[in-house]
């Protein structure tokens, strides 16, 4: 094909990966945070399941639910995967393209799931939850945001230099002793 080894090998070295798929975002206090697209419960099992791979103390989602309709359709599925993450924060429904002829909220998602014995809570306000996030996140926790919508806007999301990344990437198990086990924005992010 024409193509060097060389080419080859520094193309696989600086391939950073898919956009938004379990993307490295920043750290802030020793907390990791990560962005991925999943909307759909199936998308948010396979994230969940690659979070597992991590080790680290809590793992926080911070999930917005993409379109009413799906929400709807959806919400017992949507319910028992977010049971994968430790803190679970749910905000309004992105709307995209649709009027909400459903009567449904993301408070009928944080119903269900509080329902199944695991605490989530409602919060709709992007500055708001970067508070309550820096205010009861830990070092070594983990927080992912996920959803298609407006969660990954660039004013909500802060990005860092892929220098820090290594550090949040820890695949291997922790030392004994240090209370960490294996189990995702701008504001969140603020550098020392």
């Amino acid at each position: 094909y024409g193509i060097s080894k060389e080419d080859i090998k520094n193309g696989l070295l600086n391939y950073t990966g898919a956009s938004r798929r379990f993307e490295y975002i920043g750290k802030f206090n020793d907390v990791c945070v990560f962005d991925d697209y999943g909307h759909h419960p199936t998308e948010i099992l396979a994230t969940a399941n690659a979070l597992k791979q991590k080790h680290f103390r809590e793992s926080w989602v911070i999930f917005q639910p993409h379109t009413y309709s799906r929400t709807l359709s959806h919400l017992d599925e949507f319910a028992k995967v977010l049971l994968n993450f430790d803190n679970i924060i749910i905000t309004d429904i992105y709307a995209a393209r649709e009027i909400n002829t459903y009567n449904i909220s993301s408070k009928d998602l944080v119903n269900k799931i509080n329902e199944l014995s695991q605490k989530a809570i409602y919060i709709s306000d992007f500055n708001q939850i970067v508070s309550y996030v820096k205010e009861n996140a830990k070092p070594n926790d983990i927080v992912l945001t996920l959803g298609a919508g407006t969660i990954e806007d660039p004013t909500f999301i802060g990005r860092t230099p892929h220098r820090e990344e290594q550090q949040c990437h820890r695949d291997t198990p922790s030392e004994e002793g240090t209370g960490l086990s294996p189990q995702s924005h701008d504001r969140l992010y603020q550098p020392d």
